[in-house]
């Protein structure tokens, strides 16, 4: 992602024709921390600038670039999922930004594992089910009319279009998910708290909330006993984030291993999009888990 330069857009641009990423981050405007709801929505208004490096783990971010957020029109941000953005938020974009996962029933962090999340902390992940992404789009249309109200209706109609994506890819998972083998799915970090809550799924984490965290010689018995006991198939590991300890621990337990993407940045030159990503890890769920 390159710094923004040159002038703010105006907070009153006209609607243009989305220009969907396509594996770099289009120039200015918004920003945005945590998946992309303004590209689900295909709401121009009127660049959108990913803080996220789309190669990079999503939770990394450089000093540059969290500094686009003092001269962004508009920041769409997750609270709690990257400590640096909540703070540069709050000094410096509070009049202009917007938590997307306020209001969503959220889930308590580190409920397994090594995971020490402090009391009261909540697991930041809300994008991972897709009625989640429904009410973040009416909650960014809802914040985008109220800046632009000329355009009012062309995000409305288009956060329409995202509403009836989501429902039919919220039926996908639930009747592709109904009937499993297993209802546990052994993950390399928590990321899937909310998919699982969703679906009928219980996530089992080698790691916790974070993806680089190293999990402890007893954590790996833990689990290795649990994939034993459990008769578990499939351990699934992620993009963007280096997959030997997952596949390391599904060697020695002589399982498979898979890819199961929780969604927190794009592989650089991917034209993947939420619904495709989505699809790919419900087949790899149903695959992983043995349903019918």
């Amino acid at each position: 992602s390159k710094q923004r330069q040159g002038p703010r857009c105006s907070r009153h641009a006209s609607v243009q024709p989305p220009e969907p990423a396509r594996g770099k981050c289009p120039s200015a405007g918004f920003c945005f921390e945590g998946p992309p709801p303004v590209n689900m929505l295909n709401l121009e208004y009127r660049k959108v600038e990913a803080l996220i490096p789309y190669a990079r783990n999503a939770k990394q971010h450089s000093d540059a670039q969290v500094a686009q957020i003092a001269s962004a029109d508009l920041v769409l941000y997750v609270k709690g999922y990257q400590p640096a953005v909540d703070e540069a938020v709050a000094q410096q974009a509070a009049d202009h930004s917007l938590d997307v996962s306020a209001g969503l029933p959220l889930l308590p962090a580190g409920q397994s594992g090594d995971s020490t999340g402090s009391p009261g902390a909540t697991d930041p992940h809300v994008w991972l089910d897709p009625m989640n992404m429904a009410a973040i789009g009416t909650a960014v249309t809802e914040r985008l009319s109220a800046a632009n109200a000329a355009a009012a209706g062309q995000y409305q109609t288009n956060n329409a279009s995202l509403a009836s994506d989501m429902s039919r890819l919220d039926k996908a998972f639930a009747d592709g998910l109904a009937s499993c083998r297993s209802r546990i799915m052994v993950v390399s970090h928590e990321a899937f708290a909310y998919l699982g809550a969703a679906f009928g799924l219980t996530q089992v984490g080698i790691s916790g909330l974070s993806p680089d965290a190293e999990p402890s010689p007893a954590r790996m018995r833990d689990v290795a006993d649990l994939v034993t006991r459990e008769g578990i198939t499939t351990i699934y590991y992620e993009t963007l984030v280096d997959p030997k300890v997952a596949q390391t621990l599904a060697d020695e337990a002589g399982v498979a291993s898979a890819v199961l993407d929780p969604i927190e940045g794009l592989i650089a030159g991917s034209s993947d999009s939420y619904p495709t990503i989505m699809e790919k890890n419900l087949a790899t769920l149903r695959a992983g888990q043995g349903c019918e």
